[in-house]
C-alpha cells in the first residue's frame, strides 16, 4: 500500500465531518427566507417557468414538499440536508473513481483519497445559500445530477447503460439549475485525456463527446422555444452590463472565494488571495517537475476552473455570504484538489492528518458563523410575518418601516415579505407598502449574545392622529446589537 495516508486518521475525519455537518445544518430552527416566498407561491398555484427559467425538476421538488410538509420550514430544510448527505457519497465515490483512472494509487489509497474529498465537501464553509436557504437547494440539487452523471460516464467502457445513464442524468441537471451547463466541457476533458493515454480511441471519444453536446444543444433549443430566449436577463445582466475587465475580475473574485472567506478589507482579500494563488502556483510547479500525477493534478485543476465559468457575469461577494450557492458544484473540483495536495505531501503521516485536521477544524468555524446568521435571519422572518399579521385588516392600507433586508449576506426580505404573508396568513397585503428597508449590521454583541434573540425583533403598530392615515408598522430593533 502507498503511503499516502493514515487509513483510520481518514475514516476519524469523515465521521467527525459528518457529524460536525449534521449539526451546523440542522434542519430545526431554519425558517423561510426572501423569496422563498416568491417561488413556493408561484409553485404552489403551478407556475413552474418562474422568472423566465426552466428550472422544471426543483420546482417539481418544491411541488412535492408543499403536498409533504406544507407549511413546516424544517422538512423542506431536511430534504437539502438529505441532498448535501448524498452529494457527499457521490463525491467518495467519484473521488475514489477519478485517483484510481488518472492518479496511479493503488485501491487503498483511492478509498482514502475519495474519503479525504468527502470529509472537505461535506463541511466546505461556503455551501450555505445551497443547504440552509430553500430556493438555494437548485444548486445542491443540480449538483448531485451532476455527480450521477459523471461516476456513469467514468465507467462509459463498461457498457452503453452506463453512458446512456450519464446522459439522463445530465439532462435532470440541466432542468435544475445552469451550473451544469459546463458538463460537456468537463465531458470534452477527460475524453482528450484518455485519448492522450492511449486508454481510448479518438473515435469512440468523439461519440460520446457529439452525444453530450447534442444533448445540450436540443435542451437550448427547448429553452428558446419555452423561454424566448438562451439566458434571463438576470443571467446576462452582468455580461450586457459589465466589460470584459469586469468579467475577468468577476471569475477571479470566484475563485478566490472558492478557498478564501469573505473579509471586511479588500486589501486584505486580495493580498490573502495573491498568497494562496502563489502556493498553489507552486505546487503546480512541484507537480510538473516530478511528474507524479500530473493528470489527475490538470484534471481536477481544469474541471474547478471550468466550473467557475457560468457565473462569471453574475459575480460573488467578497464582503458577505451572499451567492455562495454558485461555488456548490465548483467546490467538489476543489475538495479533490485539497484531498490530491494532502496524499501527495511527502513528510510524515502526521504531518499530514495536521493539514487535513486543520482544514476540518477552518471550515467548521466558518460553517457554524454561516449557521449562525441563518438561524438569526430565520428568527428575524418569523416573527416579524407572525407579528404583522396580527395587525392586517382586509381593505386597510398599511406601511412597514425599518424593515430588514438582509443579515450578513443572508436575504431576509429584500424580496417576498408581501408573498409571505399572503402564503402563511393569508393577509390581505393589496395596499401594504414597504417605506424603508435596511440590512443588518451586527454589533459584536451580536456574536456573543447568539442564540437568544427572539427578543430582538419587535414589531410595534402606530396609528397617525389623523383619520383614514394609512396604518405605519414600525419594526424596532436593540441596537446594542445590530447598528442602525
Amino acid at each position: 500500500m502507498q503511503n499516502v495516508f493514515n487509513y483510520r486518521a481518514a475514516l476519524s475525519i469523515f465521521f467527525l465531518s459528518i457529524l460536525f455537518s449534521l449539526l451546523a445544518y440542522n434542519p430545526f430552527g431554519i425558517y423561510f427566507l426572501n423569496d422563498d416566498f416568491v417561488h413556493i407561491t408561484l409553485t404552489k398555484n403551478g407556475n413552474f417557468l418562474q422568472h423566465n427559467s426552466l428550472r422544471i425538476v426543483h420546482e417539481v421538488l418544491l411541488k412535492l414538499e408543499l403536498f409533504l410538509w406544507g407549511k413546516h420550514p424544517a422538512g423542506y430544510h431536511f430534504d437539502r440536508l438529505l441532498i448535501h448527505l448524498f452529494c457527499c457519497w457521490l463525491v467518495y465515490r467519484v473521488g475514489r473513481t477519478l485517483f484510481n483512472l488518472y492518479g496511479n494509487f493503488d485501491r487503498q489509497a483511492c478509498h482514502i483519497a475519495g474519503v479525504l474529498s468527502a470529509s472537505f465537501f461535506a463541511v466546505y464553509p461556503f455551501h450555505s445559500e445551497a443547504v440552509l436557504w430553500v430556493l438555494g437547494g437548485g444548486a445542491s440539487l443540480s449538483t448531485l445530477f451532476f455527480l450521477v452523471s459523471l461516476l456513469a460516464y467514468l465507467q462509459r467502457h463498461q457498457g452503453y447503460f452506463w453512458f446512456f445513464s450519464s446522459v439522463i442524468a445530465f439532462l435532470f441537471g440541466l432542468f435544475t439549475y445552469e451550473s451544469v451547463w459546463i458538463s460537456p466541457l468537463i465531458i470534452a476533458t477527460i475524453s482528450y485525456l484518455e485519448i492522450r493515454k492511449n486508454k481510448s480511441t479518438f473515435r469512440a471519444e468523439l461519440f460520446f463527446v457529439v452525444v453530450y453536446v447534442s444533448v445540450f444543444f436540443a435542451y437550448l433549443i427547448i429553452r428558446v422555444y419555452l423561454l424566448g430566449e438562451i439566458i434571463n436577463q438576470y443571467e446576462a445582466g452582468g455580461f450586457a452590463r459589465f466589460p470584459f475587465q469586469s468579467w475577468v475580475l468577476n471569475y477571479n473574485r470566484l475563485l478566490a472565494r472558492s478557498f478564501l472567506p469573505p473579509l471586511g478589507s479588500t486589501i486584505g482579500f486580495v493580498t490573502a488571495y495573491c498568497i494562496v494563488f502563489g502556493a498553489f502556483l507552486g505546487w503546480g510547479v512541484f507537480i510538473l517537475k516530478t511528474k507524479k500525477h500530473t493528470t489527475l493534478f490538470f484534471l481536477v485543476l481544469s474541471a474547478w476552473l471550468i466550473a467557475l465559468l457560468p457565473f462569471v457575469g453574475l459575480g460573488i461577494d467578497t464582503h458577505d455570504t451572499e451567492s455562495e450557492r454558485f461555488l456548490y458544484l465548483p467546490s467538489v473540483f476543489f475538495s479533490f484538489f485539497s484531498a490530491l495536495f494532502i496524499v501527495h505531501l511527502r513528510c510524515r503521516l502526521w504531518i499530514k492528518t495536521f493539514f487535513a485536521g486543520l482544514f476540518i477544524l477552518g471550515s467548521v468555524g466558518f460553517l457554524y458563523k454561516n449557521s449562525r446568521d441563518y438561524r438569526v435571519a430565520s428568527v428575524v422572518s418569523e416573527s416579524l410575518l407572525r407579528d404583522v399579521s396580527v395587525t392586517l385588516k382586509p381593505g386597510q392600507p398599511v406601511c412597514i418601516q425599518n424593515l430588514p433586508k438582509q443579515l450578513n449576506g443572508v436575504k431576509i426580505f429584500h424580496l417576498g415579505f408581501k408573498e409571505g404573508l399572503g402564503w402563511l396568513y393569508h393577509a390581505d397585503t393589496a395596499r401594504v407598502t414597504v417605506l424603508h428597508s435596511f440590512d443588518l449590521a451586527p454589533t459584536e454583541k451580536y456574536y456573543k449574545q447568539f442564540p437568544r434573540y427572539n427578543y430582538v425583533f419587535k414589531a410595534s403598530v402606530s396609528i397617525k392622529p389623523v383619520n383614514e392615515i394609512p396604518k405605519y408598522i414600525t419594526v424596532h430593533y436593540d441596537t446594542s446589537i445590530f447598528k442602525p
